[in-house]
């Protein structure tokens, strides 16, 4: 089985509650959603690479953690999960959108991002409780059309499973943090926290960093 890549790199993790950690990244092809906000639209409509699983984990070396991200991993389960047998004995992360099930697999990550696209729908939920069994995070970039209820409701959902949390991202353009985004972002935190204070604001460090 080959699958669509379309590139491997080595950088620090940007995002999230591991963010500063230097990883290997391994970019799949092909995503099922078109945010106007994607800042890798070439793994969209660009270039890839046919591999074979042992091909893509030839190319990581060292004891470095794993960063499985997109375009969308689970829009090629089949090899998602072959390569995910194929990286065993590593940390491995898998950042997505939850477009396809992972229940199979859910296990074999060491933590999962799943950037939530408000609202919160009953898929969208099915797949929390699904990745649940995990350390996980529930990923929103904060732009001008978030609204304060939809994170309410993400985070009362979320009170459910304690491996949980809620990662406010402020919205990026380019290199820079978009400002608006950022004090949204933190005015969003400070209401949601007494009802769930497992919510962190985390911006796009590799940006400011200029790395990949």
């Amino acid at each position: 089985m080959k699958g669509k890549i379309s590139e491997i790199f080595f950088s620090i993790q940007g995002e999230g509650p591991f963010a500063g950690l230097p990883c290997y990244f391994i970019r799949f092809f092909g995503c099922n959603e078109n945010c106007s906000y994607c800042d890798t639209k070439y793994a969209l409509s660009g270039k890839f690479s046919l591999m074979t699983p042992g091909e893509v984990a030839g190319k990581i070396k060292g004891g470095f953690p794993v960063v499985i991200t997109g375009g969308e991993p689970t829009v090629q389960t089949d090899f998602l999960a072959d390569l995910v047998s194929k990286l065993e004995g590593r940390r491995i992360f898998l950042e997505t959108n939850g477009a396809n099930s992972i229940k199979r697999i859910a296990e074999k990550f060491d933590f999962i991002s799943f950037h939530l696209i408000p609202p919160p729908t009953r898929g969208k939920k099915e797949f929390i409780t699904e990745i649940s069994r995990v350390r996980f995070g529930v990923k929103i970039v904060v732009e001008r059309e978030t609204k304060l209820k939809e994170i309410f409701s993400i985070a009362q959902f979320l009170k459910n499973f304690e491996k949980g949390v809620l990662i406010l991202q402020p919205l990026s353009s380019r290199k820079r943090i978009v400002p608006a985004a950022a004090e949204k972002s933190l005015r969003f935190a400070k209401a949601v926290y007494p009802a769930f204070p497992r919510v962190f604001v985390i911006p796009q460090i590799h940006k400011l960093l200029d790395f990949r």
